[in-house]
């Protein structure tokens, strides 16, 4: 039963609360039946922009496949690059234990003489190659 003065309005209808929450509604054009009609005219320019905007959205989810199989793909590259820097590393630094052993058995069995010895061949020979480089490069 409705009250004197009360809206004819449910206030769970969509238009209703759309309504009191400040938010503008689309007008609606009833037919004779009172049903909403459409024109034709208006389905298709709907329908083209729908399309429109699908066509856009699938090229740029195309352009960002492309851009993540890009880095994908670079990303593997560098993980190459660092596993191969890492097993030079790692041979440098076996090889460098390696000659501190050995200089430290040199210089535990020789004395400070052989030490001497080495440490003059190892200048003479970077004192070479210096010479070599700035002369002959």
């Amino acid at each position: 039963m409705r009250r004197p003065g009360s809206s004819t309005m449910n206030r769970r209808d969509p238009t209703w609360s759309s309504l009191s929450s400040g938010a503008s509604v689309p007008s609606k054009s009833f037919g004779i039946a009172g049903n909403v009609s459409t024109s034709e005219g208006t389905e298709q320019i709907l329908q083209e922009s729908n399309t429109a905007k699908i066509n856009e959205l699938s090229d740029k989810v195309a352009s960002m496949k492309r851009l993540s199989q890009s880095v994908y793909v670079e990303i593997q590259e560098h993980n190459a690059l660092i596993d191969e820097i890492e097993s030079g590393i790692t041979d440098a630094s076996s090889m460098l234990a390696r000659t501190m052993a050995k200089l430290k058995q040199v210089g535990e069995a020789g004395g400070m003489k052989q030490m001497f010895y080495l440490i003059a061949f190892v200048v003479f020979v970077f004192l070479l190659l210096y010479y070599m480089i700035k002369f002959f490069g």
